[in-house]
């Protein structure tokens, strides 16, 4: 279930330690080294500082993490000492990848998906900046700032300004108590990042929390959400006296069977049992070429969607269906229950009874540019050549027939839209879907 706190959240700003990237092991080595060069160049021995207190403090503002490491007679020279830190780290991260497993996927699914991205985070403005070249990470923020960049600015006081300049609603995703804090005084929803610096009770008071950084791409999902506004429709309006149907209208399978899925998954996380019933599992295979519309009506099982309708109205769904591997499944549903039936052709006039939730998502495979481009190359290629057949090297029979069915339906389905009277409850740019874009 989409997190109510996190709903609709466009803008998603990130802690960078912790969060994005594990520096801890290149931070203890680079923190060793330069007390050591500090306290030397002092004419005096460093401190003994445990590794577990050295890198206690990584995601503190800078001036309150260095000067925590210095004996009081040095903490107006921390900045002195920041600098040797980060000559010690540059070093280091110029070879070595410190992100998190899975962080640049993450990132990169997430912009994709049209998410408004952006780093916020206590460091100095040396090292945010040599970390965003290093590790590959520039390109998937809108904006990247830290507390270095602005003499006494605060996180809270930068997550307000990234706000205001990317607008929409926003969420806080960090791994210590600098993030709640920020997020709250914004009056944003935090997710906890688990696996960072902080621990459990710091992160007390977010909305969320995630323990793997690539979990982020479930959680700000907008298919999901989408999923979870149809699901709470059909809880509101699903009967209690008999079953449920409803349509998931569409050509496009690789684009709605997730989408099918996601439903699914959001009626079970608000109790309400649901049955499954995809055509094309029950689609014939074995039809020669036909006229699109009448290939349609003979190739899907019309009878079968009409009997389950029927039976619908009668109360409840007991049904046996074949396949198209001949495995007989059981179908049934029960008074309260919800059969999402996902599909072409769903608002055709082979369709005797009506849906009680029509939701149809109005795409293009992406495929048919290409086999359109595709079969006009073949036609020149015959009007140039003069041959009344094409090639075998030129294109695979059995690829062709694939294509031209992939085509004759969407031409059919085109057809079917158009006529119909009947207007879907939801219809869904399936192609801005497709792409991975958020819906408004």
């Amino acid at each position: 279930m989409i997190h109510p706190d996190i709903a609709g959240a466009r803008t998603l700003i990130f802690d960078m330690d912790g969060t994005l990237i594990g520096s801890g092991k290149i931070a203890l080595h680079a923190l060793r080294k330069g007390l050591s060069r500090f306290y030397e160049s002092q004419g005096t021995s460093a401190p003994d500082i445990s590794d577990e207190d050295l890198v206690s403090g990584i995601g503190a503002p800078s001036d309150v993490f260095y000067r925590s490491l210095l004996d009081d007679a040095y903490l107006d020279k921390w900045k002195e000492f920041r600098d040797i830190i980060i000559e010690e780290e540059k070093s280091q991260l110029a070879t070595e990848r410190i992100t998190f497993p899975g962080t640049i996927n993450t990132l990169n699914t997430l912009s994709k998906r049209g998410y408004k991205m952006a780093m916020v985070s206590n460091c100095s403005t040396q090292y945010l900046q040599e970390v965003l070249d290093t590790q590959k990470l520039r390109e998937y923020f809108d904006i990247a700032t830290c507390i270095g960049d602005r003499d006494g600015a605060t996180k809270t006081e930068l997550v307000a300004e990234v706000v205001a300049k990317l607008g929409g609603k926003a969420a806080v995703i960090g791994d210590r108590e600098y993030d709640v804090e920020a997020g709250k005084a914004n009056g944003l929803p935090v997710v906890g990042a688990l696996y960072g610096y902080g621990s459990r009770e710091e992160l007390i008071g977010t909305a969320t929390w995630v323990e793997d950084v690539r979990h982020l791409i479930f959680l700000f999902n907008p298919a999901r959400e989408l999923a979870a506004r149809i699901a709470a429709e059909i809880n509101k309006y699903r009967h209690l006296d008999k079953p449920f149907v409803v349509a998931l209208e569409t050509m496009h399978e690789a684009l709605s069977f997730p989408l099918s899925q996601h439903i699914f998954a959001e009626l079970a996380d608000i109790n309400v049992p649901a049955a499954y019933f995809r055509l094309e599992d029950y689609r014939s295979k074995s039809l020669a070429k036909l006229d699109a519309t009448e290939w349609f009506k003979r190739s899907y099982p019309w009878d079968s969607v009409n009997t389950l309708l029927t039976q619908r109205d009668q109360g409840q769904i007991n049904m046996q269906l074949v396949r198209s591997d001949s495995e007989t499944k059981p179908l049934r549903s029960r008074a309260g229950g919800v059969v999402l039936m996902e599909g072409p052709g769903l608002s055709g006039e082979w369709i005797q009874n009506s849906f009680d939730y029509h939701v149809r998502l109005n795409s293009k495979p992406a495929t048919i540019s290409r086999i359109l481009r595709s079969m006009q190359s073949i036609e020149r290629h015959k009007q140039l050549t003069g041959a009344g057949t094409v090639p075998v090297d030129l294109v695979d029979p059995t690829e062709a027939l694939h294509e031209w069915k992939t085509s004759a339906r969407q031409d059919a389905l085109t057809a079917i839209v158009g006529q119909t009277e009947s207007t879907p409850d939801m219809t869904i740019d399936g192609d801005q879907l497709e792409k991975g874009l958020i819906i408004s």
